[in-house]
């Protein structure tokens, strides 16, 4: 099995909290509306599911892109096995 294809989901596992967070950087201080709303609050529980699991402290701000590369990589690595399969 070729394992590119799982670092490639790893990788973009890693990044989707690191660009998830910089948007809420760049939304802190905006009028709150709709689309503020679904980018800060729910789109990150959306596309990083261990984003619900941090309570802000240290640890999390480092553990929350390994957790998600490591869901990212995991659900890549079971797709392949599934195709494979079929």
């Amino acid at each position: 099995m070729k394992r590119t294809p799982i670092v490639l989901a790893s990788v973009t596992g890693f990044m989707v909290p690191v660009v998830c967070g910089a948007i809420d950087m760049f939304f802190f201080s905006a009028k709150d509306s709709p689309m503020v709303h679904f980018l800060c609050f729910q789109l990150p529980n959306i596309v990083c599911p261990v984003w619900a699991l941090g309570d802000g402290s240290g640890f999390w701000v480092v553990a929350i892109p390994f957790l998600n590369a490591l869901t990212y990589g995991a659900i890549a690595f079971v797709w392949l096995k599934v195709k494979q399969l079929s």
